[in-house]
């Protein structure tokens, strides 16, 4: 059997080219070893968050701020605009997260339970006129049920009054986002941005921002260092967090960010998913999301019988796939298609498939 050389896990997975490249530059270097106070710090910190906005269309008035991953990201969202009670669109095991953490915060959050893989009937959704915030998942990557960009947009449209949070962890640097469709948006970098994990992203609007500090003196369920008016204070001119931070991922977003084309990024995920899919098909193999506008471009979920054995012969040939999440395990496989994947990548996943 092959040493594994090759992974389309869900994530953690396959770390861009030139971002191992920085890593190796940035450990024979000094900067691992300054202080988060330090000129050169915030310079790479700047250039980070500077990138973000201009490389990922990021409106200049949406604040970004660090957080430790994705899922620390949920409870920060929960404790700075929640009084009382959110909405969850539960349609897989990453949702349903967000929705426990509201139970655990003692909030009342009202449940919105999609069947797993289906599309999501937004539009005969309603929404009460006590929910503060209506939380959606871009891409839930137990499921590969992605939201169509147009019926994010739309969803706005029809509820403005309500905050909304989308989780695109799945999706985060691989698609041109239509960043006010929502007030807050978080993901981390271990995904669409080719990294290590360890690193979270929390963008929020102007209006969720300021919601956040009119609740500062109802709200006791954060801890201090996260209310957003002290992530602020840190991050807003001088772009350096209370915390020490994760010097090594920022220093690797910032070199990220300097490379990213999103449009061209895009072009090429789209392109390949459409590869993917129809090599699946070829193998009469079946996506989990039965409604073409509703699969995701980045993670395909696939039905097929003795999973298993579709693991165990990627591997032999020197590759890792993903198994189904959870209740998901014994019936399907994912394959990601995040940007560091090439469709050469992917091309020699399929030919060993074939063998």
């Amino acid at each position: 059997m092959l040493e594994p050389n090759l992974t389309f896990s869900p994530g953690p997975s396959k770390i861009h080219e030139e971002t191992l490249e920085d890593i190796r530059e940035l450990s024979r270097g000094m900067f691992l070893s300054t202080s988060h106070r330090s000129a050169a710090f915030t310079d790479m910190s700047r250039r980070a968050i500077e990138g973000m906005h201009d490389k990922l269309g990021i409106p200049s008035d949406y604040r970004i701020f660090y957080q430790a991953s994705a899922t620390g990201c949920m409870h920060t969202i929960l404790g700075n605009v929640v009084k009382s009670r959110s909405q969850h669109f539960v349609n897989g095991a990453f949702s349903n997260r967000f929705y426990q953490f509201a139970l655990d915060l003692a909030m009342d959050p009202l449940l919105v339970d999609i069947p797993w893989g289906e599309a999501i009937d937004w539009e005969s959704i309603e929404v009460p006129e006590d929910v503060e915030l209506v939380a959606l998942t871009h891409n839930e990557s137990s499921t590969s049920v992605m939201w169509p960009r147009e019926a994010l947009i739309k969803f706005r449209e029809k509820h403005p009054r309500p905050l909304i949070s989308i989780d695109a962890t799945s999706t985060m640097g691989s698609l041109n986002f239509p960043w006010e469709a929502a007030d807050l948006w978080f993901g981390s970098v271990q995904k669409c941005l080719g990294m290590p994990s360890g690193l979270g992203l929390l963008i929020v609007s102007p209006r969720a921002f300021e919601i956040g500090v009119q609740n500062l003196e109802s709200l006791h369920r954060v801890p201090g260092w996260q209310r957003f008016d002290i992530l602020e204070k840190h991050m807003g001119s001088k772009y350096q967090t209370l915390e020490t931070p994760n010097l090594f991922g920022i220093a690797l977003l910032a070199k990220a960010m300097e490379r990213l084309d999103i449009e061209a990024t895009e072009k090429r995920v789209l392109e390949q998913a459409k590869f993917l899919y129809e090599s699946i098909k070829a193998l009469s193999w079946e996506s989990y999301v039965k409604d073409p506008l509703w699969r995701s471009c980045t993670l395909c979920n696939i039905e097929l019988d003795n999973p298993e054995a579709w693991r165990l012969k990627a591997l032999e040939n020197g590759m890792v796939i993903g198994k189904g999440y959870g209740v998901l395990s014994d019936s399907c496989i994912r394959i990601a298609n995040f940007p560091a994947i090439t469709m050469a990548d992917l091309e020699r996943l399929f030919r060993a498939f074939g063998q």
